[in-house]
Order: C-alpha cells, then structure tokens, then sequence
C-alpha cells in the first residue's frame, strides 16, 4: 500500500475516532468537585456574610461566612478567558477587572453566578470603581506602546457598554477610588508618580485638577470622608521607604499631608473597622497585619503589629474578623475583636495544583501542591484530607492500602501512610542528589 493510501486510510480513522469520542463526550456531564484550588488570591470583598475572592486564572470565589473561621464555597464564576483582578461590588453586582476589561457578572444567586457583560479593552484594568451606571476603570500597559490612565464607560446597558471619555498618563495607573464628583488615581510610572485627583462632573471630559508627586506606591488607597490614606514611597537616607500618608482632602483640588507613618515592609492592602486602619504588609522575611488609630483622621498612630510568616497580599473586614489573601496559601482568618491582641484563627487553604491522581474504591489519591486523599463515598458531597501542603508533588504510587509513594522536585520521595484514609500521616521522606 502506497504512503498516500496509508495516509488517507489513517485519516479517515481518526474522523471516525473523534466523532466516536464526540458523542460519548456528549453524555459526560460534572455532578460534583472539590478540592477547587485557586491559582491565586489577588483582591477580596466582604459583603453580609459573602466573601468574594478574586483568584486569577481561577476567577471568582464566592465564600458563606456564615462560620467566620471555617469559610464555605458556594459559588463560582470563571469565564476560562481571563485572569480577574480587582473587583468592585455595587448591590448583586460584581465588576471584576481582568487582562482583556472588566466582566460584569449578577450575584443575586450567590450560588449560580451569571454574566450579564463587560467592557473588551486592549490594555489589562488594574482597577476599577462604579458609580450607577458608570464604571471607572484604570489600565496599565506592559508593553510601554500605549497611554495607561482612566477610561471611562456607560453600562446603562451591560452587554453594549458605551466609552465615555478618559485622561491617561504615560503608560501605567494602579489604583482608583471615587468620593463624591472626583477621582483618586495611583500610578508608578516616571514624572507622573504619586496621586492623581480627577474632576468627572462631565465623565466626558475628566480633567485633572491635582498631582501629588511622590517616589513610588504599594498597592494601597482608601478615602474615608474628608481624609484619604495612602501608602506610598519617599527616598531619604539615600534608602527607599514605604510610608502610609494621610491626606486632607476636604478640597480635592488642594490635598494636603497632615501626617505619615514609615513601615519596614511593602504595604500590601488597607481596611478600616471601627476608627482603626488594618494595614498588611510585607517585609524581606516575614509579614505583618498592623493596627492604626485614626481617631483622630489628620494623625494616624501605629497602635500594634501582628507578626505573620506568610505572604501579605489584601485584608477585608467583618465582624472582628479580618481576612487576608496569600498568593501561597489562599486566606488568612485573623481575630481582631481586640485590636491590640489579634491572633490567627484559621486558615483556609485553596491555593494549589493537581499533577496526578489515582482512583482506589471509594478514595481518590491526588498529588500536587500537598497530597490528598479525597473521598467520594456520597459523589455529590466529596470531602478530603490534605497534608504536606508545602510540597510541590509529581506522581504517586500505591503499595496495597497502607502506603503512598510520592515524588517531588526537591529531590526526594515522601511515604506516607494511608492505612487510616481519615488520617494520612507522613512517615518518611528519602532525599537524593538528583531530581
């Protein structure tokens, strides 16, 4: 038989294949899943009892907390396409941020979270704030060949958003908050570092009405009546230093510093409950969630610090609790019901990946970030155990019903003991020389 037999002969076999595999495929339907692992923690709203996370390629998160230090995942929403950032959330709708616009999505139904539509834009949003029917948003661009800055839109209609107007800056704008008829900007970029405050009476014509120059930001603004707090950069010392900067902003055309304070470590996120700020930050070894007095607005005071040895990323606030992302772990549930004694209540563990898996009866065994015995006795309710989470894992063998062999990339294999699936525990771990 000729080559070209041959090659129409294995063509037609794999037309019939796929169409085969196709409509099997047609009748594989998802009943159930677990161990729902985020591929990041970037920003986090409390609203009620929700908590929504924005978790990167994994999308949106929607937690009850109705048991504030054992959080449960009710919803999901994640379109596939995107990488969501920031959020924004305005009565049962959520505006999330992402690579390629903002993504407008119901949240009536916390539990069957639907798209309703969205703004496409060339430039990924850093942020984004909403006001009725307008939605402010910041973008920045990597590559350095267009203007970042505000870009301005009306929903009125979420599938057909209309552009308004916009006021860009060099190439990069971060953060944005929107008090009253003005706009607050954060960009890092060269000669337009610092804030930016933006008259949008006419949201067809913002203008810029005032520029305070500083060295650098970390990821944090937040204005509380006529006081905005700012953690930005000064240069002294021939050193860079974060600080966290209270601005008097009763004239948005005239702010004005009225005190600062100096931190060790990058500032990550700010939240206010009860005349305190909570600031997190990260320092070169360890991070803090931090306690300040604004009782008085115009002098905040550093009033205690929690030391912590996770990553710092966001913090929201409910009911004495106060709830950080970790780009490493997932959550951080911290007790601040005394703000000058928190402590770390729980974690909630999400942040991970799946390299493997093997099924044994009622149990899956997973490898990945950690190992995991999951079991699947009721197909709809899946529960598992985890241990070793701070182990990336490759593969996995199984030796009868007591013991697992895992490998991982730090040159070792891990046996762990399953002869309790309720309980796995890590019995040895062999190190070699190679990988």
């Amino acid at each position: 038989m000729c080559f070209r037999q041959l090659l129409i002969l294995f063509c037609v076999s794999l037309i019939l294949t796929s169409n085969l595999s196709a409509q099997d495929n047609e009748n594989i339907e998802l009943i159930s899943q677990t161990c729902s692992f985020w591929n990041d923690a970037e920003d986090i709203i409390i609203s009620e009892n929700l908590a929504y996370v924005s978790t990167g390629l994994t999308g949106i998160q929607i937690l009850d907390l109705a048991d504030p230090i054992h959080p449960i995942v009710i919803g999901t929403y994640d379109d596939n396409t995107t990488s969501s950032k920031r959020m924004f959330l305005t009565e049962n709708t959520l505006y999330y941020g992402h690579a390629a616009g903002v993504t407008i999505v119901d949240v009536s139904n916390p539990e069957i979270p639907e798209l309703l539509g969205g703004i496409l834009f060339n430039q990924p949003v850093t942020d984004v704030t909403v006001d009725g029917n307008i939605v402010y948003l910041v973008t920045e661009d990597p590559n350095g060949s267009l203007a970042g800055g505000l870009f301005i839109f009306d929903i009125t209609r979420p599938d057909d958003a209309v552009r308004l107007g916009s006021w860009t800056v060099s190439r990069n704008a971060a953060l944005v908050e929107k008090i009253g008829n003005f706009i607050y900007i954060i960009d890092d970029q060269p000669f337009t570092k610092g804030l930016h405050v933006i008259d949008v009476t006419n949201p067809n014509a913002p203008r810029r009405i005032k520029f305070w120059e500083t060295d650098g930001f970390d990821r944090g603004l937040l204005v509380i009546g006529d006081y905005a707090y700012i953690a930005a950069r000064r240069v002294f010392d021939r050193r860079v230093h974060s600080m966290l900067f209270a601005l008097d902003v009763s004239d948005p055309s005239r702010p004005a510093v009225t005190d600062s304070i100096t931190w060790d470590g990058e500032i990550t996120g700010l939240a206010e409950f009860n005349d305190y700020l909570y600031v997190s930050d990260q320092g070169s070894h360890e991070s803090h969630l931090n306690t300040v007095d604004i009782f008085d607005s115009a002098h905040p005071v550093l009033a205690e610090t929690y030391d912590r040895n996770y990553t710092s990323g966001q913090v929201a606030i409910r009911e004495g609790m106060a709830y950080l992302t970790d780009a490493d772990i997932g959550l951080h549930i911290v007790d601040i019901s005394d703000p000058f004694d928190m402590d770390e209540a729980e974690n909630f563990e999400r942040v991970g990946s799946n390299t493997s898996a093997i099924v044994n009866g009622d149990l899956i065994y997973s490898s990945g970030s950690g190992f995991r015995v999951i079991h699947t006795e009721n197909p709809f309710q899946p529960e598992f155990t985890i241990i070793d989470q701070g182990m990336e894992y490759r593969g996995m063998s199984i030796s009868g019903d007591k013991l697992c062999g895992l490998t991982n990339n730090y040159y070792s294999v891990g046996f762990v003991d399953c002869s309790d699936p309720e309980q796995p525990e890590l019995a040895r771990r062999l190190s070699f020389g190679g990988d």
